[in-house]
C-alpha cells in the first residue's frame, strides 16, 4: 500500500511517466499524451502528426483547451507502417 505522503493524482491534464509510476510500485499505462509527447514517441514532424489527426489515422480528444493523443491509436498507427527496405547502392 502506498504511504499517505505519496499522492498519485492520475488526471488527463498531468502525466506521470511510466518510470515515475514504477518507482512508486504502481503499473499504469498512459491512455493519452500531449502533442509534444506524441511527436517524441513517433519521431515525426508537427504538421505530419496534425495531418494524421485530421484524416483520422490517429485518434485525439480535447480536454479543456488541450488536444491529447490516444496512445493506443498512436501505437497502432506506428505498427501499421510498412517496413522500409534499403536500396542496394552499386559500387563504382
Amino acid at each position: 500500500m502506498l504511504s499517505d505522503n505519496v499522492n498519485i493524482n492520475v488526471d488527463i491534464c498531468r502525466f506521470v511517466t511510466h518510470c515515475e509510476k514504477a518507482s512508486y510500485g504502481v503499473h499504469m499505462e498512459t491512455l493519452l499524451c500531449s502533442i509534444p509527447e506524441a511527436l517524441e514517441r513517433v519521431s515525426v514532424g508537427r504538421s505530419f502528426l496534425y495531418e494524421r489527426l485530421a484524416d483520422g489515422s490517429i485518434r485525439s480528444v480535447k480536454a479543456g483547451k488541450r488536444r491529447l493523443v490516444d496512445v493506443a491509436s498512436l501505437t497502432a498507427w506506428a505498427a501499421s507502417l510498412p517496413e522500409s527496405q534499403l536500396k542496394q547502392v552499386s559500387k563504382r
